[in-house]
């Protein structure tokens, strides 16, 4: 047999042409473009490389192999550039590869993905067409190759296996030294970050950046201590509403003039950062007071005794009502919250919406159910009242048949248009405006009806959101994606009933979820409570943690990014060991900025310093 080969020049041409401009765009939006202009030759390259494997791997398949493994190759090939474009649409928007996605799809439950896709606000019809799309253009790319294939016939180029071996090898040799010659050049994170716009997500030398080594891992968890006796001075309702993607900057007098008079009236913090840029990490450092390095752990544990804050408040005589429009049962939240069997709740009422009801209709229901109980208080127990709304989740809902106050808004196809930097971020954001107008007016109502009972006027009000959301102000969609300002910084706001010199008595204006447990205890108790069992702090405790730390979302798995902040200046880093956080004795400093994300000198030297306090304590250190 011959050793030389013709192959499909039409069709291998425009798949390296096809990868070649998805990398090519991905590099473009990216702002220090010195850089892209570095990596351009590494995303040419692969680029060429991938096609050279695939035309290798094609050759062998069709000289050595039975006649139905070639149009499965092809196939195969096909699959491979659908999720090359796939990939181009997620780095753009939320900055993690399909191959991320992938892994952690496959490493989780079924219904932990069927939860994620929920959770979404997606529908599964939509999820049904992403199907059909790609049996479409694996079909439409086998007539392609077949037509041709045909056509590469009239004019022969002759590529013999020896050939192909000697071109990948070259190929391969030129990238090392390339990426050895240019690694000199730029950090880890800059690396990191312009690694993703490459088809192979990776060069072949590792970038190095500073790290810092301590002779202990991150220190356990005290999730799972026994909760201590309490004595409450006063036993008033309380009501906490946790808001889904909510940024504190969009609390103004003209998107939510309810909660704006509600923040400026009661007590609130020039800096509330969520726990994570993620929901299901943020909720668990909330009901636990706990960073959310340690949430798997108590996910998989195999009986959930809930949240130890409200195992103290059974103990305090309280009964705890639940009303949520959002997907509790993704990653099991609700028994990770409240306890196997949701036994932590003396009433669970869930507000689906998604398979008939749009997200607002669920927080209308949820606020509606809360409003009604209000007149059945009496003289019944305390009550502490939960309330998970949803409406501000992607793709953000409100009543638009009712009428839309901030317009022109968009559509559905201007996310799309992100991922080539052409989105309609006026009209998005607009979308979110109507949709946090629509909370606004939902709490406004329950405001309203709080005023009218008995008890309302003793009553706390609590509320905060899981995390923020971000139009592209650093270049990314949504949340999740890092740990931006805009996905970190969060409204929490806090009513002591008729108590307002509380507010002159906070000892801080930087603050978290992870403390406002431990507030509440302290207040109804009127002195610290279990400190032992709790890493958050009142607001009011004298002598505070001077630091926040805020995790970056991992899918299903426990984080590894953080960052510290200490209300002027933060410091991202990532816990060495990935597969293993917690057993991380190592970190790598990846970014030194201010509150506003603006970059400054990272310097290992002065980041041990500024937050040496925070590496203590974090890991277990003398």
């Amino acid at each position: 047999m011959s050793s030389k080969k013709t192959f499909n020049y039409f069709y291998f041409t425009l798949f390296f042409f096809v990868l070649l401009a998805l990398s090519l765009l991905q590099l473009s939006t990216l702002s220090s473009n010195a850089f892209s202009f570095l990596f351009l030759t590494d995303a040419i390259g692969q680029s060429l490389l991938e096609v050279l494997l695939a035309i290798f791997m094609a050759t062998l398949i069709e000289s050595y192999f039975p006649r139905p493994f070639f149009p499965l190759f092809i196939a195969l090939t096909l699959f491979i550039l659908f999720f090359h474009i796939v990939d181009f649409f997620l780095v753009r928007l939320l900055d993690f590869t399909i191959w991320f996605a992938l892994d952690f799809v496959f490493e989780d439950e079924l219904r932990n993905f069927l939860e994620l896709l929920y959770a979404s606000n997606v529908s599964l019809i939509a999820w049904g067409g992403v199907l059909i799309a790609i049996i479409a253009f694996v079909s439409l790319g086998l007539l392609f190759y077949a037509k041709t294939a045909r056509l590469s016939q009239r004019k022969l180029l002759r590529f013999s296996i020896p050939m192909q071996v000697l071109s990948l090898s070259t190929l391969l040799f030129t990238l090392a030294v390339w990426d050895f010659s240019t690694r000199p050049f730029f950090s880890f994170a800059v690396a990191e970050k312009h690694e993703k716009a490459l088809p192979l997500k990776f060069t072949f030398f590792s970038h190095s950046c500073p790290t810092l080594c301590f002779h202990s891992p991150l220190k356990p968890s005290s999730a799972s201590s026994l909760p201590c006796l309490l004595q409450a001075k006063k036993k008033p309702d309380i009501f906490l509403f946790i808001v889904e993607s909510l940024r504190e900057d969009f609390i103004t007098e003209t998107i939510t003039p309810h909660l704006n008079a509600f923040r400026n009236g009661n007590l609130f913090f020039n800096l509330a950062l969520s726990s994570a840029n993620g929901t299901h990490l943020s909720w668990f450092s909330l009901f636990y007071s706990q960073l959310p390095f340690y949430w798997k752990k108590v996910q998989k544990e195999p009986k959930k005794r809930g949240s130890p804050a409200l195992h103290l408040f059974k103990e305090l005589g309280y009964e705890i009502s639940v009303y949520s429009a959002s997907h509790l049962s993704y990653y099991q939240m609700d028994e990770v919250l409240f306890g196997e069997n949701r036994t932590l709740a003396d009433s669970f009422r869930s507000f689906p919406h998604h398979r008939t009801n749009a997200p607002w209709e669920s927080d209308e229901k949820a606020v509606q159910s809360v409003c009604t109980d209000l007149c059945t208080l009496g003289s019944s127990p305390p009550r502490l009242f939960i309330l998970f709304l949803d409406a501000t989740h992607f793709d953000y809902s409100w009543p638009e048949e009712r009428g839309s106050l901030f317009v022109p808004y968009a559509k559905g196809a201007s996310y799309w248009k992100a991922t080539l930097g052409q989105a309609d971020i006026p009209g998005i954001k607009n979308r979110y405006r109507n949709a946090l107008f629509q909370i606004d007016t939902l709490f406004g109502s329950f405001l309203k009806r709080l005023h009218t009972t008995e008890r309302g006027k003793d009553s706390f009000v609590i509320f905060t959101a899981d995390h923020g959301e971000e139009f592209c102000e650093k270049g990314f969609l949504f949340h999740g994606s890092h740990l931006s300002k805009e996905q970190t910084h969060i409204p929490l706001y806090y009513r002591f009933g008729p108590r307002n010199e509380l507010i002159s008595k906070k000892t801080t204006e930087m603050t978290s979820p992870l403390d406002l447990f431990p507030t509440l205890f302290h207040v109804l108790c009127e002195e610290e409570v279990a400190p032992a069992l709790f890493q958050g702090e009142s607001v009011f405790k004298d002598k505070r943690w001077p630091f926040v730390a805020t995790a970056r979302y991992n899918a299903g798995r426990t984080p590894y990014e953080f960052f510290l902040h200490d209300g002027k200046n933060k410091v991202v880093v990532q816990l060495a060991d990935r597969s293993c956080p917690l057993s991380s004795k190592e970190i790598k400093l990846l970014s030194f900025t201010t509150a506003d994300d603006k970059p400054l000198a990272l310097s290992t030297d002065e980041v041990q310093q500024r937050f040496q306090s925070a590496f203590t304590r974090l890991f277990n250190l003398p």
